[in-house]
C-alpha cells in the first residue's frame, strides 16, 4: 500500500491508499480523507480478502507496508491476525539514499 497526496487546483489535496501486486497492477485505489487506525482497520476487512483473491496467488497473504503508527496500530495488528495476513514491514528510511 502506498499513501499518495496529489494537489489540485485551490490547493485542494486527494489522499490515496493504494495496493499494487507484481504481475496484477493496481488492486485497490481508493481515496481517503483521514489516515487513522479505525480507516485502517476498516479497509483491511472490507478490501483485504478480496484484494488477496485477486492476486491469484492461492493462500499466500505477503502484504508489505511501511512503520506508519496507524497501519501498525494493536488494533490492525489484530485485523491482520484474523485474516491469516503475513505482514511484511518496511524499515525506516529505506528509500532514503544518502550520497
Amino acid at each position: 500500500m502506498a499513501k499518495g497526496l496529489h494537489s489540485g487546483t485551490g490547493g485542494r489535496v486527494a489522499k490515496f491508499m493504494v495496493a499494487i501486486t507484481y504481475r496484477e497492477g493496481v488492486i485497490p485505489c481508493e481515496q481517503y480523507d483521514t489516515l487513522n487506525r479505525a480507516y485502517f482497520k476498516d479497509l483491511i476487512d472490507r478490501e483485504f480478502e478480496s484484494m488477496f483473491r485477486d492476486t491469484n496467488k492461492g493462500k499466500s497473504k505477503p502484504f508489505m507496508q511501511d512503520g506508519d503508527p496507524s497501519k501498525n496500530s494493536a488494533l490492525a495488528r489484530f485485523t491482520w491476525q484474523e485474516i491469516r495476513g503475513q505482514l511484511m514491514s518496511l524499515p525506516p528510511r529505506s528509500g532514503h539514499h544518502e550520497n
